[in-house]
């Protein structure tokens, strides 16, 4: 690629081009210096034990000549860096991706329009679904990168030398590992199917905190519109109150809790206490948390929701018959079955097609997936 320098590449090497940026002034200069570059690999550290929003503990960036290593502790201006994530002409490179992108968007307030990641190509072009980055490196580029601080404190200042290396080589290889996987890509003809999987990709990064709860609850609840509609109801409410205090979700009321609450058509004070010993004794609800849970529920209107698919009496006789077909297409184009066509995807599929009978089919079967797999999923659904 003209005018983009790869570095060399050798085992256990030490980056002798690379920056530590923790001033705004510097920062200004480090997104000026890489408004040019075709490549950006991104990298990200941070820390999510005890809140809700991750903590950005560091930001790792390589142009293709120099590792910038960003601290946004010391910076508290970072809309530079946000412009150059968003700016269209550069290709945005990263390796699983998806906390790293949610973590992206928090900081620069709007999501990511374009991504190559290197796990999710790696899948297309027939390699082990869901590889690592140090696995992908070695298994490409004969490299070994160390995972010696895998689990370090990232908020610790200052950071180590040992930290650091880490942290740039995150980002070092992935300009390598893009191309060596562009190529792979063209050769199999799946560019374009790479490229659909990765707006997919950043379009479910969009669906909310308390969707994605109410759809793993769901299959745990009765049968029952009264309890579908509750669930929801309380899933987006403990996540207003969770992105208020900035706490966890389930440290503020567990699932267990709210799948009981759901499940309760009406509560007096008897049954209330009785649902207190769903939450861990370390994880108790503040005092009037539930109180007001019950309260918003009370006013909340009844919602015409769908029923959960596992609750169909064919679901398992469904979904089997469904993965044998993705099994089969799977080893015949030598990519993983959950890559094709995940457990997720298939009961969206179900939903749509079997339960709501929507005349279009979901999303992810809007593409490529359609021309080798919805026409013997369809079929399948069509005896059932």
């Amino acid at each position: 690629m003209a005018g983009f320098l790869i570095l060399s590449l050798s085992p256990c090497m030490v980056i002798p081009n690379s920056r530590y940026i923790d001033t705004a002034q510097a920062l200004d200069a480090t997104c000026a210096d890489c408004e040019s570059a075709e490549i950006l690999a991104i990298d990200t550290e941070f820390e999510r034990t005890s809140t809700y929003f991750a903590k950005p503990a560091l930001l790792q960036l390589f142009d293709g000549h120099t590792v910038y290593l960003l601290d946004p502790l010391a910076i508290d201006d970072l809309s530079a860096f946000s412009r150059l994530l968003h700016q269209p002409q550069a290709e945005l490179v990263m390796h699983a991706a998806s906390e790293d992108i949610g973590l992206l968007k928090h900081i620069t307030g709007k999501p990511l329009t374009g991504l190559f990641d290197t796990q999710i190509a790696a899948g297309f072009c027939g390699l082990e679904y869901g590889l690592g980055y140090h696995r992908l490196a070695q298994e490409l580029l004969a490299v070994e990168v160390s995972k010696t601080q895998t689990r370090s404190d990232w908020l610790r200042r200052p950071l180590s030398t040992a930290q650091l290396q880490y942290a740039a080589l995150d980002v070092y290889y992935l300009p390598a590992l893009h191309n060596r996987l562009c190529e792979r890509l063209e050769t199999l003809d799946r560019t374009s199917w790479l490229r659909e999987e990765m707006r997919l990709f950043l379009d479910r990064v969009e669906i909310v905190e308390a969707q994605r709860d109410y759809q793993k609850l769901l299959k745990s609840l009765p049968d029952d519109s009264g309890a579908r509609s509750r669930l929801q109801h309380l899933c987006e409410w403990r996540d207003r109150l969770a992105r208020r205090r900035n706490a966890p979700r389930r440290q503020l009321l567990e699932d267990g809790l709210l799948l009981a609450i759901a499940s309760a058509p009406a509560l007096d004070a008897s049954s209330l206490d009785d649902l207190r010993q769903h939450q861990r004794t370390s994880r108790r609800a503040r005092h009037g948390d539930l109180e007001a849970a019950l309260e918003f529920l009370a006013t909340a209107p009844l919602l015409d929701l769908p029923p959960a698919v596992q609750n169909l009496g064919c679901y398992r006789k469904l979904l089997r018959e469904m993965q044998d077909i993705v099994r089969a297409r799977a080893k015949q184009l030598n990519v993983s079955p959950a890559l094709l066509a995940s457990k997720r995807m298939l009961e969206n599929f179900i939903l749509h097609v079997h339960i709501l009978e929507v005349e279009d089919l979901p999303v992810e079967f809007s593409g490529w997936r359609r021309e080798i797999l919805a026409e013997p999923l369809q079929e399948c659904l069509h005896h059932a």
